[in-house]
């Protein structure tokens, strides 16, 4: 074995941890192929909300968030993820390549990697809202993947998230799509009945199909 390259069981096991990353109505839109020690990262458009999502936006965010999750847990397991990303050519499914280096893992990595297996979703409200040292330590985790963190953009988001509520259930075939992706009980992808409320927010709440969550508040613990 090439102690240079990660053998398949290392890359089985940080695909494993990438792939439990959110994604829009969890339609997890993503697609991973491993050719000599580069790993490709390719959307499925097969699985793009054509109504929710036409430009296919939240289908590549959806995406990020497991190149983002790729990349730390690769690094849990002693391995740097150098990732390229939108590679020139005529493939537009083609998002990044990624090749792995050896390196010493540390405790922070280690952490971050552990924390991805406890994510769960819960579109209940908190019982609070979140702190400032939460808030400054979610800005320098998003500044070092180059984002900025938005703290006093909530009213506009409020004003977007309740125009659309206004419109899109109007829409027949937004509504069977939203059905079709949610409701879920046994599959592995899909808005899960046990992760959504009847009153899950305040802020344009979608009718989600069978919501199997207790309504009210969710508990204060953020990750």
């Amino acid at each position: 074995m090439n102690d240079d390259e990660p053998d398949l069981s290392t890359l089985k096991a940080a695909i494993a941890l990438s792939v439990r990353a959110p994604s829009v109505h969890n339609t997890q839109s993503w697609a991973w192929r491993f050719s000599g020690h580069t790993i490709e990262l390719r959307a499925d458009p097969s699985r793009r909300l054509t109504r929710a999502d036409p430009t296919g936006r939240d289908l590549l965010v959806s995406c990020g968030c497991a190149l983002h999750h790729l990349r730390v847990a690769a690094a849990a397991l002693g391995w740097k993820a150098e990732v390229t990303r939108l590679p020139p050519g005529t493939d537009p499914d083609l998002l990044a390549f990624v090749e792995l280096r050896r390196r010493e893992p540390s405790d922070e990595d280690i952490a971050l990697a552990s924390a991805i297996a406890s994510r769960r979703s819960d579109r209940r409200p908190f019982t609070t809202p979140p702190t400032g040292d939460e808030l400054a330590r979610l800005a320098n985790v998003v500044a070092g993947s180059g984002a900025v963190l938005e703290t006093d953009a909530r009213s506009a988001l409020v004003v977007a998230a309740a125009r659309a509520h206004e419109l899109l259930p109007s829409a027949p075939t937004y509504l069977s799509e939203l059905a079709a992706w949610s409701g879920h009980r046994y599959r592995t992808d899909g808005v899960l009945s046990r992760n959504t409320a009847p009153d899950a927010t305040a802020i344009g709440n979608r009718r989600f199909a069978a919501p199997g969550l207790a309504p009210g508040t969710a508990p204060t613990t953020r990750h």
